[in-house]
């Protein structure tokens, strides 16, 4: 799912895959570096078996990204992208949405 702010200016991106080789860190990983092969100056990550977080920013946008383990070797992902100038505002966003992605309990 991809949402635009009323302004053009901010993009939520939620997604979901499967990991295709190695596990959660694996995929993790790539896709942070992904994002630093695109120019991104990664400033902060955090990583568990079953959760990462990474931040950055790039030119005058800054990126929050989220993933999270799921069943099955599926994970659920969002990426948020914003001016810098409105890292405030978009702060207390990313809280809420990292709250709201919370790890799922122990698959079954």
């Amino acid at each position: 799912m991809s949402l635009q702010s009323a302004d053009g200016t901010a993009k939520l991106l939620v997604w979901g895959n499967y990991i295709m080789d190695g596990n959660f860190r694996d995929e993790s990983n790539s896709r942070r570096k992904f994002y630093i092969e695109d120019g991104w100056q990664i400033s902060y990550q955090k990583q568990t078996a079953s959760s990462a977080s990474f931040s950055g920013a790039k030119e005058n946008r800054i990126l929050y990204v989220r993933e999270i383990a799921l069943c099955d070797s599926a994970v659920g992902n969002f990426s948020l992208e914003y001016p810098s100038s409105d890292q405030q505002r978009y702060g207390a966003v990313v809280d809420k949405l990292v709250k709201s992605m919370a790890v799922a309990n122990p698959c079954k």
